[in-house]
C-alpha cells in the first residue's frame, strides 16, 4: 500500500502573554460598558410588564364591578350600592407598587359625573385611577397617573 507523503507543517506560534493579557482587558471593558445597558434594558422591560398587568387588572376589576352594577339595580332584590361596587373593584385588583387607588361610581352620563340613580335604563361608570412610581437610572423616580373604566347600561 502506497501512503501519502506527510505534509511538514511548522508548529503554530503561541500568543505571548502581554497578548493574552491585553486580550483580557477589552472583553473585561466591553462586558463592563455593555451589562449596565443590558440590565437597564431588562429592568425596564420588567417594570412596563408590571404596569401592563396592573393595567389589565384595573380594566378586569372595572369591568366586573360595571357588570354587577348592571345586574343590581334598585328594583333587584339586592340593589348595588357604591360601597359594594367598590369592594368589589379591590377583590379584583392586583397592585404591586403603586399608591392606593382611587374607586368612582358613577351613574347616568359619563361625563360629568352624574347623581342619577341606579334605575333600569341608566348609565353605570366603574373607574380607577392610581399613580405609578417609574424609576430612571438618570433622573431619579417618574410619577405616571393611569386609570381604567367601564360603562354599562343598567338591566335589570
Amino acid at each position: 500500500m502506497i501512503q501519502p507523503p506527510l505534509l511538514l507543517v511548522p508548529p503554530r506560534k503561541r500568543a505571548t502573554t502581554s497578548a493574552c493579557a491585553s486580550q483580557r482587558g477589552s472583553v473585561l471593558v466591553e462586558t463592563a460598558l455593555v451589562l449596565p445597558m443590558f440590565f437597564a434594558l431588562l429592568f425596564g422591560t420588567m417594570e412596563i410588564a408590571i404596569m401592563l398587568c396592573e393595567y389589565c387588572s384595573a380594566n378586569f376589576a372595572c369591568r366586573e364591578a360595571a357588570r354587577y352594577a348592571s345586574v343590581h339595580s334598585t328594583t333587584s332584590e339586592n340593589p348595588a350600592t357604591t360601597a359594594g361596587i367598590q369592594a368589589i373593584v379591590t377583590e379584583n385588583l392586583i397592585q404591586f407598587n403603586s399608591s392606593t387607588p382611587t374607586i368612582t361610581v358613577c351613574y347616568g352620563t359619563p361625563t360629568p359625573c352624574a347623581s342619577a340613580s341606579n334605575a333600569v335604563g341608566n348609565m353605570v361608570g366603574v373607574g380607577v385611577s392610581w399613580s405609578e412610581s417609574v424609576p430612571w437610572l438618570t433622573h431619579g423616580a417618574t410619577t405616571i397617573s393611569l386609570s381604567a373604566q367601564s360603562y354599562r347600561v343598567v338591566s335589570r
